[in-house]
């Protein structure tokens, strides 16, 4: 069956340090992640999402770019499959 329910997409890390955007919080856990082995992404179907993540922009002050210059929908909507249980991801991961 499928879930349907509100997406908390401004959710931030129970521990994130509060001086970095929202979207440089994700940026970190998908680090955590894929150097963990936690996530990964297969190369044969997923061609787009990898583009995506290589072409990633970043403003001036560092933060990823959310001015229509990459394609973050690709980034954003893999992000919003782990977001609601990024607090777990990360407790699992670095426990």
């Amino acid at each position: 069956y499928i879930i349907v329910e509100p997406l908390p997409k401004m959710k931030r890390l129970r521990i994130a340090n509060k001086n970095k955007s929202i979207l440089q919080g994700r940026v970190d856990m998908n680090e955590i992640m894929f150097g963990s082995g936690y996530h990964t992404v297969d190369p044969v179907e997923c061609k787009q999402l990898i583009k995506a993540y290589r072409e990633r922009e970043y403003d001036k002050n560092g933060n990823p770019a959310d001015d229509g210059s990459s394609d973050v929908d690709s980034i954003d909507s893999s992000d919003y499959g782990w977001l609601k249980e990024m607090d777990f991801i990360y407790e699992t991961i670095m426990r």
